[in-house]
């Protein structure tokens, strides 16, 4: 954080993600971009969506594309 990034990339194990993207949040990051899931309780989550909503934070929650169709139509041919 001695860096002072204008966004982070919080891609640690599921059980850190709230709580880094939560002193991310607190350092001034201006974006957030955690993996997904989001973690694994609802522990810290209320924290995090009031200090986003406070700080004016663009946060998201990345999914991948396991489930879209393309995918799948590449894994049929594959088989």
């Amino acid at each position: 954080m001695a860096a002072r990034p204008d966004v982070a990339l919080i891609a640690s194990p599921t059980h850190l993600h709230v709580s880094h993207a939560l002193a991310c949040a607190r350092a001034g990051v201006r974006g957030l971009f955690i993996e997904k899931p989001l973690g694994v309780s609802e522990e810290g989550v209320a924290d995090l969506a009031s200090e986003v909503a406070a700080r004016e934070i663009s946060a998201m929650v990345g999914c991948n594309l396991r489930f879209d169709a393309v995918y799948a139509l590449v894994e049929q041919a594959l088989d």
